[in-house]
């Protein structure tokens, strides 16, 4: 199964990239897995900022909360989305899916398609737009 995003952060003063580097860099150490995603400092792809990918599976909550840090210390009015797919390399029944974070003043909101879905379902049924 594959987890995967990328996303531009605009994150553009070098002490913060150096700053939210280090934090993901610490979070990859102390992770017994893979890190949540790579990151590069990027002048070209979209603005300056920090661009943030995972190719085949990475962690878009363990990033959310490193964001949410830099929002927090850096008082950052900047808000962050992060959009994600969940996939798999075969058609199986219940594999697919996606999401996205919104990190806003180091506050962290998670959405899921498929919850989101069922919920609006759920009002549907019960003759609620």
């Amino acid at each position: 199964n594959y987890l995967q995003f990328s996303e531009m952060l605009k994150i553009e003063k070098p002490e913060e990239q150096a700053w939210f580097l280090e934090e993901l860099a610490k979070v990859s150490e102390n992770d017994d897995y893979s890190p949540p995603c790579e990151a590069v400092v990027e002048e070209e792809l979209g603005g300056s900022g920090i661009w943030v990918h995972a190719e085949e599976y990475g962690d878009p909550s363990a990033l959310a909360d490193i964001v949410a840090a830099w929002q927090r210390k850096f008082k950052s009015k900047e808000e962050v989305i992060i959009s994600y797919a969940l996939s798999c390399s075969k058609p199986r029944i219940g594999e697919f899916g996606g999401g996205a974070i919104l990190i806003y003043r180091g506050k962290i909101y998670a959405f899921d398609g498929q919850t989101d879905a069922y919920a609006k379902f759920g009002k549907l049924k019960k003759g609620k737009k």
